[in-house]
């Protein structure tokens, strides 16, 4: 897909192309990011960018109109898929959790809007046995709530 005045991989403006910028990292969890379709032409798209840093990572891209998402390649036998969510049932990702599993990890990433996000681990049949997990709680926040100003 290709449009004008922008770079054709990390779909910034040509003359704010970040491409170069990327870094190269070597990843030994591999990484699957099922990317909603309204995701992938946003220049903000930090899934993509994140794609083109990760050595060991893809894109799968759902909700294209007239195609069905193909995820047949997305297991691996060698190693643990993990579905990374938001819900509070699913299980925190710990080193314990991952020593337990006794394989390298495949960590599969929905990106979207939260809703868009929160349903692919339902809808989609090949992921209806991959574990739930979620981020441990990180530090507290230092961005600051303020109410709108009536």
């Amino acid at each position: 897909m290709k449009y004008p005045g922008r770079c054709p991989h990390c779909f910034m403006r040509e003359e704010v192309c970040i491409c170069k910028e990327i870094p190269q990292i070597k990843n030994n969890t591999f990484v699957s990011v099922i990317m909603h379709t309204k995701e992938n032409k946003k220049t903000t798209n930090t899934a993509r960018i994140a794609c083109m840093a990760l050595e060991n990572s893809r894109i799968f891209l759902r909700g294209e109109r007239d195609s069905i998402l193909d995820l047949s390649e997305i297991h691996f036998a060698n190693r643990q898929s993990l579905l990374l969510t938001l819900n509070e049932k699913s299980d925190v990702l710990t080193r314990e959790l991952v020593k337990s599993f006794g394989k390298p990890l495949h960590l599969i990433v929905p990106d979207g809007n939260w809703r868009q996000a929160s349903r692919i681990g339902k809808r989609e049949p090949m992921l209806k046995d991959v574990p739930w997990v979620k981020l441990p709680v990180g530090p507290k926040s230092c961005y600051i709530k303020t109410r709108a100003s009536p």
